[in-house]
């Protein structure tokens, strides 16, 4: 199995040409374009390929009387050898992926191991024979209920995971009829094109024959996103508005670097995209050659720059090593489990920071529940529907037992890694900051008067209020960093829901406010001696990282898809030139001329990169 490699030629061999005399070429009147979500940078022009509807549905058929035979044997052993298959082809995928050296590969074959041998999968599965039905109904039935349950869920993580369940429902539901029938590879290189695809089906493609990716359901953080970025294919997912509707054969462009799927693509486009691709992989070349791979990060005045990655699961961290991030700089534990035993949580925060370990810091956020986030079992009532109210570090103190629960499982985690940090969400005063002290050094003397490793981890303030960022010249003499939520403080500093989509002047990433209080936010970490690392949005902006790092913040944390991106904006500036165009902004007056200001004082050194992207 090929994993990785550059692009190949492009258009492919055999392809239609891109003249307008070339009857492949789509007419003008056909021209649709369609957007999405870049999970996979890169840019493909190709035929189509469909891929078979995904969801095998099995019928409800009783194949026994519960009264005299409430379990067949000859349909446990069905269900249980449906299992050893999928999990053996998984593992065999998985090998491949780790001789290969791919880590990100490895981690979600496993993860969907898991998924085939969750206990729980198993329990409802064997209840459902017992009621007398068959091993496909059970898988269904099963699958189907537990589905059902994590699409609910608040977070988007976890509604991933119900996509996750799906698929590897479909293939226990195909290992049960027989082994699946291997997919219709096509003869030419192609553009797959459906709903969606499960991880170990887009590695069952011949990585020569594949193109390009378009799914209509999916994210940038799930797991076929992570294979696509691991095999190098331009892929987009979340595309609305009928691409499953085309026709197979048609040729479309599939522009992952700017989220956009288009039919009939002009011959100017194709000559735009293509100088777009070359330049792409000319950077996928740099970062192959080892001049990207290291943690090292510097401008180009030799300014260095810490880029951090947000993971909140053990196949988000494997991503961000391969991708050269020099730690994580913020894991959001109620995504990893939001639970409430603490020898769970020990055991969870101990292996992710296992895991983590070996390249860099690890931050731990404590629980940030409250107002429109609810905790687990607990509706958002109407009164706490918007992001006011109590939440992140108000809430936890609400329940100090609870709180000190995972403030103890985080420091034995501790001690299975070096530079574990702990960050409170929502910190509004000092007062409140204080209370969170006080319980990390009980949690510490318990720990150590149990017997238990209790390793010093560091305490911080998660900056996102802007009670928080006036302050910060005193809570910065009390604390031993900050992280900057970014997309909290906008929403607190503008009193809009960045989850309003009916808002009719949705903030914009520099409206001078905010960066008014970013600026002193950093003067007042500068001044105390403490990292501040900014975490939010804000920080994979194309064109706000330059204001980011010329009002003096030199650590970044984005997620793993956005690390390449981060870098190449990072190499491509000096810190003189930041600084010179984030005095500019301070000095505008909307988010219009700050963004004026970015583009005409970097666009000879980051023209080519917002263009790339479409901005």
């Amino acid at each position: 199995m090929t994993l990785g490699g550059p692009p190949g030629p492009w258009p492919p061999a055999g392809s239609a040409g891109e003249g307008p005399e070339d009857p492949a070429c789509e007419p003008a009147s056909r021209r649709r374009v369609w957007r999405g979500v870049s999970a996979s940078a890169g840019v493909a022009l190709g035929p189509v390929v469909r891929l078979a509807p995904v969801g095998a549905r099995a019928e409800a058929r009783p194949v026994a009387n519960p009264a005299a035979n409430p379990v067949r044997e000859d349909e446990v052993r069905r269900l249980t050898q449906a299992m050893d298959a999928s999990d053996g082809a998984l593992a065999t995928q998985a090998q491949d992926a780790r001789n290969a050296g791919s880590a990100a590969l490895v981690e979600v074959l496993e993860s969907q191991r898991m998924m085939v041998r969750d206990p729980l999968l198993l329990t409802f599965a064997m209840a459902a024979l017992e009621e007398g039905w068959s091993a496909e109904w059970a898988v269904q039935r099963t699958v189907d209920a537990l589905a059902e349950r994590l699409s609910r869920a608040a977070d988007p993580y976890l509604r991933e995971r119900a996509r996750d369940l799906l698929q590897v429902g479909d293939r226990l539901l195909g290992a049960l009829d027989g082994a699946p029938p291997p997919p219709a590879i096509p003869a030419m290189p192609s553009i797959l094109v459906g709903s969606e695809l499960a991880p170990a089906d887009l590695l069952a493609w011949p990585r020569a024959r594949l193109l390009g990716l378009v799914l209509e359901h999916g994210t940038a953080t799930d797991h076929t996103a992570i294979v696509a970025r691991a095999l190098g294919v331009p892929a987009v997912v979340g595309v609305e508005g009928g691409v499953h509707e085309l026709e197979e054969g048609a040729e479309i462009m599939v522009d992952a670097l700017r989220g956009v799927v288009v039919l009939g693509a002009s011959p100017e486009e194709r000559v735009e995209a293509e100088v777009r691709r070359l330049r792409h992989a000319q950077r996928l070349e740099r970062r192959r050659d080892g001049r990207r791979a290291s943690a090292a990060l510097e401008m180009l005045d030799g300014a260095r720059v810490e880029l951090l990655a947000n993971a909140d699961r053990a196949d988000a961290v494997a991503e961000a090593k391969a991708e050269g991030a020099a730690g994580i700089g913020l894991c959001r534990t109620e995504l990893l489990e939001p639970c409430d035993d603490e020898m769970r949580l020990t055991s969870l925060y101990t292996e992710f920071v296992e895991r983590a370990a070996t390249f860099g810091p690890v931050t731990l956020r404590t629980f940030d529940f409250g107002a429109d986030k609810p905790a687990p079992g607990r509706a958002a009532s109407s009164a706490s529907a918007s992001p006011f109210g109590a939440r992140g570090l108000r809430a936890s103190l609400a329940d100090p037992l609870a709180l000190s629960r995972q403030l103890r499982a985080m420091v034995r985690a501790g001690a299975a890694g070096a530079g574990v940090r702990i960050l409170f969400p929502m910190v509004t005063t000092l007062e409140e900051w204080r209370a969170a002290k006080a319980l990390v050094r009980q949690a510490q003397d318990r720990v150590r008067d149990e017997g238990g490793p209790a390793m010093p981890v560091s305490v911080g303030v998660m900056i996102e209020v802007p009670s928080a960022a006036l302050m910060a010249d005193h809570f910065a003499a009390e604390c031993d960093f900050f992280s900057v939520g970014t997309n909290d403080l906008m929403q607190y500093t503008l009193a809009t829901s960045r989850h309003d989509v009916r808002s009719a002047q949705p903030a914009q990433p520099l409206e001078p406010a905010l960066l008014r209080l970013l600026a002193p936010v950093h003067r007042a970490a500068h001044a105390a001696g403490i990292p501040a690392t900014v975490c939010g949005e804000l920080a994979a902006d194309p064109v706000a990282v330059p204001v980011l790092l010329g009002l003096g913040y030199r650590s970044l944390s984005v997620a793993p898809p956005a690390l390449a991106l981060v870098r190449e904006i990072v190499e491509r500036v000096s810190a003189a030139q930041c600084e010179e165009v984030a005095r500019a902004c301070l000095g505008c007056r909307t988010a219009a001329e700050a963004t004026a200001c970015v583009r005409d004082g970097l666009a000879e050194a980051l023209g080519v990169v917002w263009e790339d992207r479409g901005r």
